[in-house]
């Protein structure tokens, strides 16, 4: 049985879902340290820039095929251990993902990492309804492709076409980079 929610053009006080999520996918997520949808929106949209570029410059969203050729995505922000802080922050605020440690690296490393669920139903209708978005066109891309995928439920890896529309536009000059309304404090 899957569960089928659009993604609604008028943002207004709700929180939408991206896609359609998979009612198996929902009963693997930890629902119970969630916040309620509604006190999502509450979030500063200055945390969620900061947020967003901490992914544009140390973070990634992949979009990878599994061993029987479906599509995996999730959300990763990696840094040195010694910045553990800045994960456990984020963590604590948006109640979602898993933080991971490798302290046997040369260099030894933390990771929060966010899946597919979290990113349908949490983060990414946050960043649409705050209006926030990656400012590298790579991270851009990511968004653009792993939102694509979201939309038209797509499944298979082999499935995935070689364009996608963008969701926002980057600027084009410097000075509409300082007219972005979330660089205004």
């Amino acid at each position: 049985m899957y569960y089928y929610i659009l993604l609604h053009v008028n943002f207004s006080s709700n929180l939408p879902t991206i896609g359609v999520i998979h009612q198996n996918a929902l009963k693997k997520s930890n629902k119970a340290l969630r916040l309620d949808k509604q006190e999502y929106i509450s979030i500063p949209s200055s945390f969620l820039a900061f947020l967003a570029g901490l992914v544009d410059g140390d973070g990634y969203i992949q979009v990878t095929k599994t061993s029987k050729g479906f599509i995996a995505i999730k959300l990763v922000i990696s840094l040195h251990l010694e910045d553990l802080s800045i994960l456990e922050y984020i963590h604590s605020v948006l109640k979602i993902g898993k933080i991971n440690i490798y302290k046997d690296l040369r260099s030894p490393t933390c990771k929060l990492v966010i899946n597919k669920t979290d990113l349908q139903e949490i983060l990414f209708p946050l960043l649409m309804y705050n209006k926030i978005f990656f400012l590298t066109n790579t991270r851009a891309d990511q968004f653009n492709l792993a939102m694509y995928i979201f939309k038209n439920d797509i499944k298979m890896y082999n499935q995935i076409p070689d364009n996608t529309p963008a969701v926002f536009e980057i600027p084009k000059n410097p000075i509409d980079y300082t007219l972005l309304p979330f660089f205004k404090n």
